[in-house]
């Protein structure tokens, strides 16, 4: 092969990694994080829930959040996956009405994100 057709080839590769072959994943991934952490801080979880890489996020009402994705079940009752983490945080009061956790207004995206950020740490 031509070395000019090379040089494409290789260009032309490194480009396609870079778009759409796990390069966008990682970077969406890490912004969903970040997402989450400020939903979870400007939505004061903290002041009720112990959560990891949260400054001050140490209330003592809910349960400690901290290794959340090592549980089995949440909310008392729930098989404990992403998505219904984000169930809960998006309604709980539809999963159990007696709970003291409010309607915090989320919306579906917000919750998912506030799910995903909490199943990491």
């Amino acid at each position: 092969m031509r070395p000019l057709a090379t040089a494409i080839i290789l260009v032309a590769s490194l480009v396609l990694l870079a778009v759409g072959c796990g390069g966008q994943d990682a970077t969406t991934a890490r912004g969903q994080e970040d997402l989450g952490r400020q939903l979870v801080a400007s939505f004061g979880c903290g002041g009720c829930h112990e959560i990891a890489g949260i400054a001050g996020a140490d209330g003592q009402v809910g349960p400690s959040l901290r290794g959340l994705s090592d549980r089995r079940f949440i909310a008392g009752s729930l098989s404990n996956t992403r998505e219904n983490v984000a169930r809960w945080v998006d309604n709980p009061k539809a999963i159990n009405p007696d709970t003291l956790m409010p309607d915090l207004g989320v919306t579906q995206t917000q919750a998912q994100a506030i799910a995903d950020y909490l199943y990491e740490r």
